[in-house]
């Protein structure tokens, strides 16, 4: 498999065209791929994930107003950030007509700034 990746303007690393794109994606799907080298994508794949979710959770502060959507619903939820656990954060929903505040715990990567 030979795709040129390039680095963009904010640093992140993309394929060089929509083409080389597909064509890591055919190669993944349709089993042109070894073992070796779908494990060294997954772990690549993996690092960069985490390397995001870090990211994200180092942009939140305690205080910071943060929303993200619900799974189950696609409800949008929007709250302020209580505390930033390891893996998870704690979001104070605070809803208009009611007395009482929901507390949720979400993932990093599941938060965006509001």
């Amino acid at each position: 498999m030979d795709i040129t990746i390039k680095k963009t303007a904010d640093g992140a690393w993309q394929p060089a065209s929509s083409e080389a794109l597909q064509t890591m994606r055919e190669q993944i799907m349709f089993g042109k791929l070894s073992n070796e080298e779908l494990d060294s994508i997954l772990n690549a794949v993996r690092f960069a994930k985490a390397q995001l979710i870090q990211q994200n959770k180092n942009e939140l502060r305690v205080g910071s107003i943060v929303k993200f959507t619900k799974s189950k619903t696609g409800a949008v939820i929007y709250g302020t950030v209580e505390k930033v656990n390891r893996k998870y954060v704690i979001v104070n929903e605070k809803r208009t007509n009611s007395l009482v505040n929901s507390k949720w715990r979400v993932p990093a990567n599941m938060l965006e700034a509001a």
